[in-house]
């Protein structure tokens, strides 16, 4: 809320809304996914520090979230995922590209605080 020099009860700034709508559409969009059990025990992943993974499988789909809790950019990150050793790429959710996976293993990098989804059929 801001009063002074005149009252607004909104002053969220136009950027953060921006992304707050995006990020919603985001969850709207995947809530389905979301609702589902969570981490698998069929499936699994690991990372390295700075980020955070958690994974979901839904309608024929494994999904793996990787977030980076850094404020800086960390690049060539290792995400080793456990069931999907025959995956050969996984599409990045709302990013329109692919990554290659090679071994059970993706490597990609990630802006501050970056959220990447990885799509990839079940198996």
């Amino acid at each position: 809320m801001q009063v002074s020099p005149a009252f607004r009860y909104d002053v969220t700034p136009p950027a953060v809304a921006a992304e707050m709508a995006a990020q919603d559409a985001t969850i709207t969009k995947l809530a389905g996914v979301l609702q589902g059990d969570i981490d698998p025990p069929a499936l699994g992943a690991t990372v390295p520090a700075p980020l955070q993974v958690a994974w979901r499988s839904s309608s024929g789909r494994d999904y793996f979230f990787v977030l980076n809790l850094s404020a800086t950019t960390v690049r060539d990150q290792m995400i080793s995922l456990g069931g999907a050793d025959s995956a050969t790429s996984a599409t990045v959710y709302g990013e329109h590209r692919s990554v290659r996976v090679s071994g059970g293993t993706i490597t990609d990098s990630f802006g501050s605080y970056a959220l990447h989804i990885y799509e990839i059929p079940a198996h």
